[in-house]
């Protein structure tokens, strides 16, 4: 056949191939659309910084993927089949960059024919820092209320400093560490416990990951307390003698501990005057004596000394004093002749108004000469 004649059976009735041929087309693209399937997919972006520089602020978490393929192949396809990253790797100095995202497919994918891949975003913008350590300060958090009288008077913390990292930017704003709550409602004594530390951001990492040790030391606290209008106990005074001033009252202020002072409350002891010197009338400047458990302190008393003006019991007073003494001794010794008690009775009575009658002498001789006596504290 000849060029001739084959052009002109082409161009016969070219109209009507034409037309053929534009359906055929058509017909074509029909077909491949019915088997070709497309779906969007959402994929995690992983951020890969084990270089210098890490990413600071707002990235991405995830990409979309279109992909198209067979109706089957497309439906079988899951995220996971996916890998995309963002590598700051290459990086060195502070900035914001464009980095392009790779994508990356499970062998799964890579089977199907045909079956395309396509990124809707090819890069995202990462703001990035230079990375850092630091030692930060390790702060204990406290919780609840010590029993009444006692105090936290400090806390220990083992390690007391942690090691923390990420970009430099916020490390500078971080100054220490806060651990996780530590509970000491009604704590009397000094105990230790285990606390973890709390991260309140993700922007940095706590290298340490053992837990910490805190040991709360508790004591009592220093408490003063006044005791006022108390009075004032007589000791040693010789039965001879009688006491013819005004006692006052005393107020004395000790320091404790809260637990052991704030209870405690004084007895008929509290306050003492020892007159085991006083031999003689006249006027006696005698020390304070306060009588309190060796734990508290005394701080003060309104009084150092009293003055005590010292005189001789009257005569009268005096037989009183010997008739009831001498009724003593009569119920203890009961002699079996009468005569002999009624003597033994008299020769005691004469013995004893001797020596009082002579006692009243000799301190009148004193008094007249002038004879001041001063006791001063022997403690």
């Amino acid at each position: 056949m000849s060029k001739r004649s084959l052009i002109e059976r082409m161009l016969d009735k070219w109209p009507a191939k034409i037309i053929c041929l534009i359906i055929s087309i058509f017909l074509y693209i029909f077909h491949q659309t019915s088997i070709i399937d497309k779906r969007n997919i959402v994929v995690p972006l992983k951020i890969v910084e084990n270089g210098l520089v890490m990413h600071v602020g707002k990235v991405p978490s995830t990409v979309s993927v279109v992909v198209r393929g067979n109706d089957s192949d497309v439906k079988s396809v899951v995220p996971s089949d996916f890998e995309a990253t963002v590598n700051l790797d290459e990086i060195t100095e502070k900035g914001d960059y464009l980095i392009p995202v790779k994508i990356s497919l499970s062998e799964k994918l890579m089977e199907f024919d045909p079956f395309e891949v396509k990124l809707k975003n090819h890069q995202v913008e990462v703001s990035v820092d230079l990375k850092d350590i630091k030692y930060v300060e390790l702060v204990p958090s406290v919780v609840g209320e010590v029993a009444h009288g006692y105090t936290i008077s400090s806390i220990e913390m083992n390690p007391s400093f942690i090691e923390i990292s990420g970009a430099k930017s916020i490390l500078d704003k971080i100054s220490h560490i806060d651990t996780t709550k530590i509970n000491v409602s009604n704590a009397k004594n000094t105990f230790s416990t285990d606390c973890e530390f709390l991260q309140v951001s993700k922007n940095f990492t706590i290298e340490d990951i053992n837990p910490a040790k805190a040991t709360v030391i508790i004591t009592p606290l220093e408490y003063e307390k006044q005791f006022e209008n108390n009075s004032v106990q007589i000791l040693n005074l010789d039965d001879n003698f009688e006491i013819v001033s005004n006692l006052p009252k005393i107020n004395v202020t000790l320091k404790g501990t809260m637990p052991d002072l704030e209870p405690y409350e004084p007895g008929k002891s509290f306050v003492q005057l020892d007159c085991s010197l006083i031999k003689s009338e006249g006027i006696y400047s005698i020390p304070v004596k306060i009588n309190c458990p060796k734990k508290f302190q005394l701080l003060s008393k309104s009084f150092d000394t009293i003055n005590l003006k010292i005189k001789i019991k009257r005569i009268d007073e005096l037989d009183n004093d010997d008739e009831n003494q001498v009724n003593e001794q009569e119920q203890i010794f009961e002699p079996a002749d009468e005569n002999l008690k009624n003597e033994n009775k008299d020769k005691e009575h004469k013995d004893i108004m001797l020596s009082k009658v002579e006692g009243a002498v000799n301190n009148m001789i004193q008094k007249e000469n002038n004879i001041s006596v001063n006791i001063t504290d022997t403690q």
